[in-house]
């Protein structure tokens, strides 16, 4: 396979909320933001015991609360792979890192490649795959940050272009002019890796500051078996992104002053 070298990654003994300080529920809120001096893992990790233990009444809506502003957002982008099935150990494993997860998934992806009920179950939220209305209300907080996996031959050039036909799609083009840290982590068969659409793609999103993880062909090996997907790399990547906010890009359009 021709595919350019995954980016290095390592563990940071940081919690989420510590690395990228004020989170999006704390600017919904209008709460003072959260850097790492404000924000202690002893404190995220006594949310995430007091969420398990199912405190009830008033003192679970606190805790659930409390969460929220002290946990960042973390968008999961599902594809229509047969690894989806398992993108519950990513969602777990984010949120034993710190993170609260929402899950947005192509129209393909809902048609059987994971159990959409298991992951709202795991999240405690729906899983997104079409536009809201005007009149819903928003199901998610703005993004800390965003990880697609799988991540989809179809899904990845499409993203490239700038085509924003599915909401998946429009989450992650929207994604870089939030300034968000953004991670993939392909599958794509290496027939359809040596496509020049598709390294061309690679090489733009990566000058759009997306990081890769491993290829991931998804090809059965002689056992029968099916290969592990790497699925804890996406947030090892998310940890090699320098701590603190990013600036957001600045617009090239420029519009015309009336007359």
């Amino acid at each position: 396979m021709t595919e350019q070298a995954p980016e290095p990654a390592e563990k940071s003994a940081e919690t989420p909320a510590q690395r990228f300080g004020e989170t999006s529920a704390q600017k919904r809120a209008g709460a003072p933001g959260r850097t790492s001096a404000g924000v202690s893992a002893q404190e995220s990790a006594g949310v995430s015991a007091q969420e398990s233990a199912g405190a009830p009444g008033q003192e679970s809506a606190e805790v659930s609360a409390r969460a929220s502003a002290v946990r960042p957002f973390l968008y999961v982008v599902v594809c229509a792979a047969g690894v989806a099935e398992g993108v519950g150990a990513l969602i777990a494993a984010a949120r034993e890192r710190g993170w609260e997860v929402g899950v947005i998934a192509t129209p393909l992806a809902m048609n059987g490649f994971f159990d959409s009920a298991a992951v709202q179950t795991l999240t405690g939220r729906p899983v997104r795959s079409a536009w809201r209305t005007p009149a819903d209300p928003r199901p998610f907080p703005p993004p800390d940050a965003v990880a697609v996996a799988p991540a989809t031959f179809n899904t990845i050039n499409k993203w490239a272009a700038g085509i924003a036909d599915t909401l998946a799609a429009a989450t992650l083009c929207e994604a870089h002019g939030l300034g968000v840290p953004v991670v993939a982590l392909p599958c794509v068969a290496d027939a359809l890796a040596v496509h020049p659409a598709y390294r061309d793609s690679l090489a733009r999103l990566r000058a759009m500051g997306v990081r890769f993880g491993d290829p991931h062909t998804g090809d059965q090996p002689q056992d029968g078996g099916r290969p592990a997907f790497a699925w804890e790399r996406a947030l090892d990547l998310l940890d090699a992104f320098p701590p603190g906010p990013r600036p957001r890009p600045a617009s090239v359009i420029r519009y015309d002053r009336p007359s």
